[in-house]
């Protein structure tokens, strides 16, 4: 899992992996402006304490990007972990 804030991001430069979702952006996804981190990841175990709704319709989906949403993401991923993996911070109770 990916981190995400919802503080906004302040700095001049974007660091790779770090992705802005603005009003527009946010809002075509239900959700408000934030952050996402895609250099920052979590290994989560798959249960219902970090996933209590995981077993019911739509649970804990937060949001559907779209095709081209998710593509541009996995691009971004696959080119962290190919080429700047020492840039990913690997972290939650998986790691």
């Amino acid at each position: 899992m990916a981190y995400t804030s919802s503080q906004p991001w302040t700095l001049s430069v974007l660091p790779m992996g770090v992705r802005v979702f603005g009003t527009r952006e946010a809002g075509q996804l239900n959700q408000r402006p934030f952050v996402l981190y895609l250099n920052r990841l979590a290994t989560l175990p798959l249960s219902p304490r970090w996933f209590p709704t995981l077993g019911r319709p739509q649970g804990e989906v937060v949001a559907v990007a779209s095709a081209n949403l998710r593509i541009e993401m996995m691009a971004v991923m696959q080119d962290l972990l190919r080429r700047h993996r020492d840039l990913v911070e690997n972290l939650g109770p998986g790691a």
